[in-house]
């Protein structure tokens, strides 16, 4: 009978692996490989997203930095009733 607890390795294709995380690490992999990079992507990413936020909040204070006040209030108001 097979040991349940034992740990299986799934081998993904180059293509399913870059589908999933956007990279492709070979089958030679070790789990601390992978943790390592995890953690780095993670860091890339969250610094990634934080300025995507800022340089969307600046582009959508261009766009809106010529529509009067009050016009700006009205659709606000409107979309809240």
């Amino acid at each position: 009978m097979e040991n349940q607890n034992e740990a299986t390795c799934v081998v993904l294709s180059r293509e399913q692996s870059f589908d999933l995380y956007g990279s492709w690490f070979g089958n030679n992999a070790s789990p601390a490989d992978m943790v390592c990079w995890c953690d780095k992507q993670i860091e890339k990413y969250e610094e990634w997203i934080k300025n995507c936020k800022e340089l969307k909040l600046e582009n959508q204070k261009k766009l809106l930095k010529d529509i009067p006040a009050d016009i700006l209030e009205a659709i606000l108001t409107s979309s809240t009733n």
